[in-house]
């Protein structure tokens, strides 16, 4: 939006993600806590099935999700 105009543009844009959910235990049932993570540049949201697997052992859920770069969506 700019804000001298107060004009605005709305653009589609894909957002990728990934999401684990860790297997019911005794110790740990749904619902289950989420972890929501975005990762830095250069790395990809694959990266997260390494650390999703610690988290899971905690029962916690995980989120991944590529962050669109500005010029991918600019008007």
């Amino acid at each position: 939006m700019d804000y001298r105009t107060g004009e605005a543009w709305v653009n589609e844009v894909e957002f990728p993600f990934i999401i684990t959910i860790p297997v019911p235990t005794d110790e740990h049932k749904p619902p289950f806590p989420v972890v929501i993570q975005g990762h830095g540049v250069p790395a990809y949201r694959w990266q997260i099935v390494t650390e999703a697997d610690e988290w899971a052992r905690h029962g916690y859920a995980t989120v991944c999700f590529d962050v669109p770069f500005p010029y991918s969506h600019s008007r």
